[in-house]
């Protein structure tokens, strides 16, 4: 029996041999082994302690009294009432609940639930979670299969619906949104989405109306359903991080950068369905454009934005129908995109070397990088962004847009396509002049020209877009360095007191080399009438170029330019970061047999009207060594490794820095200030790989070596 069960044995038939059973039943020993017997009263509830205790029948007439055979009690305990663990409840992620049960027998067991729901459960083990619970509430007991006794039950338990939270106007029903909740607006009243939010999937009720404000971002795992009406105002973003089907329409509002009357606006969808006629519908009719990247020329187009397509709008005229009746000498021009808003992968297919224009596709920032590093196959050289900082001139019948007017962007970093703000003569700039540099970050709404290497498509991912930076076109923001990325780059300016304008960069960044290279190089986007400014690299002219680390102040970098206006002109620094912020830096005009340190001030030289190729040099040291200073350097110094230790040796000059770089360029040490003519190095935390060992003079000779290390 166990512990707790009733007791209630049938009494046997009694055969009275002569006078009449006067009484009769049941008695149960009263300690083990003791042979004294009390009566029983029956059914009686056996407890543990009964266990082995003997039990018999008795009656007794006027002869005396007679007893059965004994029987021996034996008594199981029950086992102990399981312990209920986590709860976890339904959330937009677990369609059912799970309570975990502890406690439970050592062998085989059977569960039995009861409550909202029952069911039985075999198994065996200490601990078991009982899943696929719905809401309600539910309590445990479990058998033990070796006894058949049963435990006490549970308390009842709750599995409750935490899988949404409710937005009724003042307050959330279930507490903020999470990751782990639907979100759903029942009510348009009060500001749910006053900060960035997170959830699993967002529902906007039928008659419903919710607002999205500035800069603010929702990230949504899962679907958007808009039953009602969901704007996202100028900045405000929508993030989603999977390829889920969003169902109903969205209104997403951009305003664009000032412009000038016959301006255009270069724009991308971040919704399906948007025409372009729609988008501006007060521009001039014939004033819609995609460009066609086979016939290289622009196309009328005012009909529905593709996804991933990039067009461009005139802004409208002066005067324009409302909300365009706009004067003074520039319009910012606020545009609705309305349709549901793009998620999941979009393609942008593309022939060889072809100048496509192509646009972010989503409601959200995307990260340039990324995109850049997901069509290394087929992209070419860099991004380029159009600024509309030049005020547009007359031509004939036509009008001319400044080409130099396109920021640039790759890996290795961007280059501005602003013009100085105070013009004297020549293009005049526009106000609202954009100089920013692009921050590696293309907002929604954003599209730019890439040209492609060879044939394919460009890809467009969920896994490139990010919260916030979505701020209109180009607004500088603090970008985050990876730790694995080094960079050390200069910019420099070609300006003249016209307002003619023209940047690069050069940057020394893992990954470049000094060959071309599609992810680091940027040729420059050269069409306009005044002037381009460059540095040249295997006969191509760059508006960016990476190169190779480690850096060597022994490096050249030969710079040209094109210009249309005979005159002085000024080479100065925009900015540098990296190594190149505490480095000397010179320019060598060869023409005039000059050699001029920028980081001193600007150098002022005359351009000719045409093009020179061949006369400026970028360098890092005004000091001309011996030609064969670096080669005594790399015969009088030895670098050798025994037991984890690098020892440099210099029989020439004292050794003043060293530098350990890995195969992909990442310093991994670095030491100056040495002064010796011998320097060890031990226990660097590295695995076995081959390092470059670059290693400086006194007399500021350079000797690279490779170890193994």
């Amino acid at each position: 029996m166990c512990s707790g069960g009733s007791l209630n044995p049938t009494a046997p038939t009694v055969t009275a041999n002569g006078s009449t059973v006067t009484a009769s039943g049941w008695q149960l020993e009263t300690a083990v082994a003791s042979g004294t017997y009390s009566n029983l009263t029956v059914p009686y509830t056996v407890a543990f302690a009964d266990n082995g205790k003997r039990i018999r029948y008795y009656a007794t007439n006027t002869c005396g009294t007679t007893n059965s055979n004994v029987v021996i009690l034996t008594v199981n305990p029950l086992p102990s009432t399981p312990s209920v663990g986590t709860i976890t409840n339904i959330t937009c992620s677990l369609p059912t609940g799970s309570m975990a049960l502890l406690n439970l027998p050592s062998g085989a067991w059977t569960i039995n639930q009861s409550g909202t729901s029952s069911n039985t459960i075999s198994g065996s083990g200490t601990t078991y979670t009982v899943t696929g619970l719905a809401v309600g509430n539910y309590s445990f007991t479990v058998t033990d299969n070796t006894t058949g006794c049963t435990s006490f039950a549970t308390s009842s338990q709750l599995i409750s619906d935490q899988s949404s939270t409710v937005w009724n106007g003042s307050s959330w029903s279930n507490g903020t949104p999470d990751a782990t909740k639907n979100i759903i607006i029942a009510s348009s009243s009060g500001t749910p989405f006053a900060a960035n939010l997170t959830g699993c999937s967002l529902i906007i009720n039928n008659g419903v109306t919710a607002t999205v404000p500035l800069g603010v971002t929702l990230t949504i795992t899962n679907a958007v359903t808009t039953d009602g009406q969901l704007i996202f105002e100028n900045n405000a973003s929508l993030v989603q991080t999977t390829n889920a089907t969003n169902t109903g329409a969205i209104e997403y509002r951009r305003i664009s950068s000032p412009m000038k009357n016959f301006d255009y606006t270069y724009w991308s969808s971040p919704v399906s369905g948007q025409t372009a006629k729609n988008l501006s519908p007060n521009t001039l009719a014939d004033k819609y454009f995609r460009f066609s990247g086979s016939a290289n020329d622009w196309v009328f187009d005012d009909d529905v934005m593709t996804p991933g397509v990039g067009f461009i709008i005139r802004v409208p005229k002066p005067g324009s129908p409302a909300p365009d009746n706009w004067s003074g000498s520039t319009y910012s021009q606020p545009v609705a995109f309305k349709g549901t808003p793009n998620n999941g992968d979009y393609s942008f297919t593309a022939g060889a070397n072809e100048l496509n224009l192509i646009g972010n596709p989503y409601p959200s920032a995307i990260r340039a990088d990324d995109f850049i590093t997901a069509n290394t196959s087929i992209i070419y050289g860099a991004l380029y962004f159009w600024t509309h900082n030049t005020a547009i001139a007359p031509s004939g019948s036509d009008y001319v847009y400044t080409a130099d007017d396109y920021a640039t962007y790759n890996i290795t970093g961007g280059t501005a396509g602003g013009p100085l703000p105070i013009p004297v003569s020549g293009p005049a700039p526009s106000p609202g002049l954009n100089t920013s540099v692009p921050n590696g970050f293309i907002a929604a709404g954003q599209s730019f020209f890439v040209e492609n290497a060879a044939p394919g498509s460009f890809q467009f991912t969920n896994a490139m877009r990010v919260a916030g930076n979505n701020s209109q076109f180009f607004k500088q923001a603090n970008t985050k360095k990876t730790a694995t990325v080094e960079k050390n780059r200069v910019w420099l300016n070609l300006t003249n007191s016209g307002g003619a304008f023209k940047q690069l960069l050069v940057g020394y960044i893992t990954g470049a080399t000094n060959d071309w290279d599609n992810l680091y190089d940027g040729p420059t986007f050269d069409g306009q009438e005044f002037v381009d400014f460059y540095s040249v690299n295997q006969g191509k002219n760059l508006t960016i170029q990476g190169r190779a680390l480690p850096f060597e102040d022994t490096d050249v970098v030969p710079l040209g330019y094109r210009s249309t206006i005979a005159g002085p002109f000024d080479i100065s620094i925009d900015n540098r970061d990296g190594s190149l912020a505490g480095q000397e830096i010179w320019l060598e005009d060869k023409k005039s047999n000059t050699l001029h340190e920028l980081t001193k001030g600007k150098y002022t030289f005359t351009a000719i009207n045409g093009v020179e190729n061949d006369r400026f040099v970028l360098k890092y040291t005004g000091k001309t060594l011996g030609t064969d200073d670096n080669e005594v350097a790399d015969k009088s110094l030895i670098v050798s490794v025994k037991n984890k230790k690098i020892t440099l040796t210099s029989s020439a000059e004292a050794i003043t820095q060293v530098q350990l770089f890995d195969l992909l360029g990442r310093k991994v040490y670095d030491k100056s200030k040495i002064n010796a003519q011998e320097w060890s190095i031990s226990n660097l935390p590295l695995s076995e790989q081959t390092l470059i060992v670059k290693t400086t003079l006194a007399n500021g000779a350079v000797s690279n070596k490779k170890i193994i290390y």
